[in-house]
């Protein structure tokens, strides 16, 4: 779900090509200003935050009829489904959540707070 992708994210500052991205990284120099140079200019913050999931179900009920009236079969079917523990994407601003040193100031969450219901009617006539 993409959470820990970010951090492995760098980005690095260097005024000569002579100089490594290596010794930058080993440096571990973080830039003080826009102007510095052969230094870590940020680490990569997460924008999404994944924690323990329920698997999502669904209920499903169905009842049917058919009958043949004449030159006509006639059915009905009724199908009520009712989804539960369903994943959501939350922001945290929305959801009031405390701020995580790692990830962004506005990060996404995954939460089993979604749900569903369906009431599906057919109807249908053969020759």
């Amino acid at each position: 779900m993409a959470d820990g992708l970010k951090k492995l994210e760098s980005s690095l500052k260097r005024d000569n090509p002579n100089v490594s991205f290596d010794s930058i990284l080993d440096s571990n120099r973080a830039c003080s200003s826009d102007t510095d140079s052969n230094c870590i200019a940020s680490v990569g913050l997460e924008f999404n935050k994944f924690s323990q999931l329920k698997v999502p179900y669904v209920n499903e009920y169905m009842i049917g009829l058919s009958q043949n009236i004449y030159d006509f079969n006639i059915a009905l079917k009724y199908i009520y489904r009712q989804g539960k523990d369903e994943v959501r994407r939350v922001s945290s601003s929305v959801a009031n959540l405390p701020l995580d040193s790692n990830y962004a100031s506005t990060y996404y969450t995954y939460t089993n707070e979604g749900s569903s219901q369906s009431h599906i009617i057919t109807l249908r006539m053969k020759t």
